[in-house]
């Protein structure tokens, strides 16, 4: 099940011309999944958002994913970013994985 989440029609602008708010696209997999009731959703963020800002944007969406989201890798467009500061660079899908089991 795909959902959208926060997003507005159309961006306002910041004064250098450049959207001051973008659409990700986050993608859940297995029990981050199933917290948080979609395999795929879309939030709005910040321009230059961070891995915190993503996890934050995806905690307003799914109050009940705090703990788990502690656990889970963040990928922003494929890469591995740990540090919450992290910037996205410009990404426009995150991959939310929690830990796996096996090998």
């Amino acid at each position: 099940m795909t959902q959208v989440t926060g997003t507005a029609p159309g961006a306002t602008l910041a004064d250098g011309g450049a959207p001051d708010r973008v659409a990700l696209t986050v993608r859940y997999f297995a029990a981050a999944a199933a917290g948080a009731g979609c395999d795929e959703e879309t939030l709005v963020v910040p321009a230059g958002a961070t891995v915190g800002d993503v996890t934050a944007a995806v905690l307003a969406a799914h109050p009940g994913l705090e703990a788990l989201l502690a656990l889970c890798s963040v990928l922003a467009d494929g890469r591995l970013l740990r540090d919450p500061a992290a910037p996205l660079g410009g990404a426009t899908t995150v991959d939310v994985l929690p830990p796996f089991a096996g090998g």
